[in-house]
């Protein structure tokens, strides 16, 4: 398979944390298994089509963006076989404690079947992976954003320090937790709409969080995430849903965002993943924007 990557990329990771691993996981961890579930489901979407892949390894409520949040599988079902191709690779990942609920997130690119032909189009996706009942890792939620064209290059795979190790949890009520994470984002919702200010979106994003806008690549700079709100400063939210692991350190919500301004509107849903780290609340850090339609 061949692997992306831009000169670009490779600075917003340096410029991470100091805890940022890159290197592969541990053999025997289950973020190594998580891993490895991503590229088989990448390296299937190449040889037997990205139908059937999708088909395969989405879980049974698997949640999509068309552009909206519906259940992924009865929409792949449905589809014909695609005259494309999909190649992807992870290239940031991260996993809960309980090691059985995580996330992966790297480039795609989009190309048709014919062969040595330029590529049509190029992502980022973010996909929520969940260890089934069987022991099989499935996508529970996939989302991505429309990128520039992205060089050849090699992926080392990053992670946070000790993501790869096993850690000692208490289990959570995990309808209880969600619950109280979509309250807890309502509030945020409210706080930052009493001001507009930037601090007030910034207190719940962690330092090596990631954003992702259509358009241009994710960024993780403070610098440039402050850019990134500046331009949608008169953003609301409304959350539909989300989930949290057992561990109850690593959860998600989604819903609907609208952004006012005097000479354009616009509309669309957006993802978060939330982490709670050293007994701190829950902090920001993945976060995109899908929008459905930009009106002047």
């Amino acid at each position: 398979m061949n692997a992306y990557r831009l000169s670009a990329i490779i600075f917003i990771l340096l410029n991470f944390s100091n805890c940022i691993t890159a290197q592969e996981p541990d053999s025997s961890s289950a973020l190594k298994l998580m891993v490895e579930a991503e590229r088989a489901f990448a390296r299937m979407a190449v040889t037997h089509g990205v139908r059937d892949a999708f088909v395969e390894n989405l879980s049974d409520d698997a949640i999509i963006f068309r552009p909206g949040p519906v259940k992924g599988r009865p929409v792949w079902q449905d589809r014909k076989p695609l005259a494309l191709v999909i190649r992807w690779e992870p290239e940031y990942v991260d996993i809960a404690a309980s090691g059985d609920f995580g996330y992966s997130t790297g480039p795609a690119e989009y190309l048709s079947v014919r062969p040595l032909t330029p590529a049509i189009s190029y992502g980022y996706y973010v996909s929520i992976w969940t260890k089934q009942a069987d022991g099989k890792w499935k996508v529970a939620l996939d989302i991505g954003t429309e990128v520039p064209k992205l060089d050849n290059s090699e992926i080392k795979i990053h992670f946070p320090g000790g993501a790869d190790m096993r850690k000692t949890f208490s289990k959570v009520n995990t309808e209880t937790e969600k619950t109280s994470l979509v309250k807890f984002e309502e509030e945020f919702n409210k706080i930052y709409a009493e001001n507009r200010k930037m601090e007030s979106y910034l207190r719940y994003v962690a330092s090596a969080a990631r954003f992702y806008r259509d358009g241009q690549f994710p960024e993780s700079r403070v610098d440039s995430i402050k850019l990134i709100l500046s331009q949608r400063k008169n953003i609301s939210w409304k959350p539909i849903d989300g989930a949290v692991a057992v561990s109850g350190d690593m959860g998600y919500t989604y819903g609907s965002y609208n952004i006012s301004n005097e000479d354009k509107t616009e509309e669309g849903y957006y993802f978060r993943i939330w982490k709670k780290e050293n007994k701190q609340g829950w902090q920001i850090v993945i976060d995109v924007l899908s929008p459905v339609a930009l009106q002047k």
